[in-house]
């Protein structure tokens, strides 16, 4: 996927980090949980 601008690729990055320390926080697959 190509994105326009760097803000949109920031934004993007950001919510993938935070997904991932969520994951290891709770120990919940966020993404399979989102899309199930």
């Amino acid at each position: 996927m190509l994105f326009t601008t760097w803000k949109e690729r920031g934004i993007l990055f950001a919510i993938a980090v935070v997904t991932c320390l969520i994951e290891i926080i709770t120990g919940v697959d966020v993404f399979l949980w989102l899309f199930k």
